[in-house]
């Protein structure tokens, strides 16, 4: 069996809620319903479904999606949303670190490496293997016995053994690497921006921030962790960053996968040329001297679901936001072709062209799972397409984010009761043509002119 979790929330009411969460599927051998109530002011609830998906058809492993729905409700383009599942085997995590021999316990001493492990298994029927192994150690018989590589200590790894990640990324694995938590300069980071092809600029040494800065609670569209969802804005916040390893990706728009709240990237992603695996890099070490996030409770679902992320962007499967005009990367891929809830045909949608270069020849206009065929018409694995959880909200936007939105129209003021400018109750918007309207004078003039014609016409008849 498959376990999925799925987070079901509100943004407006606070009476009690009930609804249906029901999962449907390609792989599944029969739908499944969960019942949901969300108590009086309770906004978001977590429920976790079991799925018995069919055996014995190969061709079935390039399918592997669900759709989540709950019952229709007076927002339907949110009542619905499409994701992968993850692969059925057991993911192999190889963490890379020096051991300690520290036998007091005391948290503040614990390596990135331990703190990794433990984020990774928190407990004894965890789904994920993870192995502790020395950097020394590291070659390629251990990489060919693991999907994903944590390099706690980047910093002793050798030009060959860089060299073998650079081939295990190609091959589908995932590189997580973490700033060394015991050095401010960072010597290895020339070495690791050459060897995977970054179009990133990395620091050579961290720096401290003058005061804690927190991670955003809006992160980016892009973010292959948005499968976090409703979880995101409310755990982020609460993580601090003392120090930092600066990296400029302005180059490569939708590298950043976290951010800081002053808009420094926290967690970033590449995918090399070519390469079916991916390198992630935390500019802040897992190290109580630099962040607050391994005591936080977004450590665990934060490196859970980037573990298992990564291993689907390495599987036939990918994930995208309604409304994007992504790039396809699987090599062949022609055609995007929707598909029902079931694996069925859907009459009527419309399938989109794929260009030579992987980009779609217009916009994912709607959300749901996507065949990816190639040119002779064999799929070749599945996508998902979820719409933007902000952009189907109808929660109240504050002032400072809808002034963004209506610069583009010109000057906006706001009138109302309250002081300092504060919106209350019975604040009416007056747009640019309202403070400025020509409608009076206009008017006026079309008075005068009918008086005109009027004494013009007596006048001369």
């Amino acid at each position: 069996p498959v376990v999925l979790r799925v987070m079901v929330a509100r943004d407006r009411g606070d009476g009690v809620l009930r609804t249906t969460v029901r999962v449907t599927g390609p792989t599944l051998t029969s739908p499944v319903e969960r019942p949901v109530e969300l108590n009086a002011g309770e906004r978001e609830r977590a429920v976790t479904v079991m799925l018995s998906e069919r055996a014995g058809d190969p061709a079935l492993a390039l399918r592997r999606a669900v759709v989540a729905s709950i019952s229709a409700d007076a927002q339907p383009v949110d009542d619905s949303r499409a994701t992968i599942l993850a692969p059925t085997d057991r993911l192999r995590v190889v963490v890379v670190d020096r051991r300690t021999f520290e036998t007091s316990g005391a948290i503040d001493r614990l390596p990135a490496g331990e703190w990794v492990s433990r984020a990774l298994a928190p407990g004894d029927a965890a789904a994920i293997d993870v192995t502790m192994t020395d950097p020394a150690a590291l070659d390629s018989r251990t990489l060919a016995a693991t999907d994903t590589i944590v390099i706690a200590q980047p910093q002793l790894l050798n030009t060959q053994q860089w060299s073998l990640l650079t081939s295990f990324v190609t091959r589908g694995g995932v590189v997580v690497v973490l700033p060394a938590a015991s050095e401010l300069v960072q010597a290895w980071t020339s070495q690791f921006t050459s060897t995977f092809s970054l179009p990133w600029k990395l620091a050579l040494e961290a720096h401290d921030f003058p005061t804690p800065t927190a991670l955003a609670a809006e992160q980016p569209n892009t973010s292959y962790l948005a499968t976090l969802g409703a979880e995101l804005p409310q755990l982020s916040p609460a993580v601090e960053v003392f120090r930092t390893l600066a990296v400029d990706a302005s180059m490569d728009p939708t590298a950043t996968q976290l951010s800081l709240q002053d808009g420094s990237p926290f967690v970033l992603s590449w995918r090399p040329l070519n390469a079916r695996g991916m390198v992630v890099l935390f500019t802040s070490a897992i190290d109580l001297s630099w962040t607050t996030l391994p005591l936080k409770p977004l450590m665990v679902p934060l490196w859970q679901e980037l573990i298992a992320e990564g291993r689907r962007h390495a599987s036939a499967a990918q994930v995208v936001v309604v409304g994007s005009q992504p790039d396809i990367d699987r090599a062949g891929v022609v055609e995007l072709r929707p598909i029902a809830p079931d694996g069925g045909a859907l009459p009527g949608a419309r399938s989109i062209s794929v260009g030579a270069g992987g980009r779609t020849a217009s916009p994912i206009e709607r959300g749901g799972m996507f065949e990816m065929l190639d040119g002779s018409g064999r799929v070749q694995g599945v996508m998902a397409a979820v719409v933007d959880d902000r952009a189907a909200s109808v929660a109240p936007v504050e002032h400072d984010q809808l002034n963004k939105w209506l610069s583009a129209s010109g000057a906006t003021s706001w009138t109302g009761s309250g002081d300092s400018g504060v919106q209350r109750s019975g604040t009416q918007l007056i747009s640019p043509r309202q403070t400025n309207s020509m409608a009076p004078l206009l008017f006026a003039m079309a008075v005068l002119l009918a008086v005109l014609e009027a004494f013009l016409a007596r006048r001369f008849s």
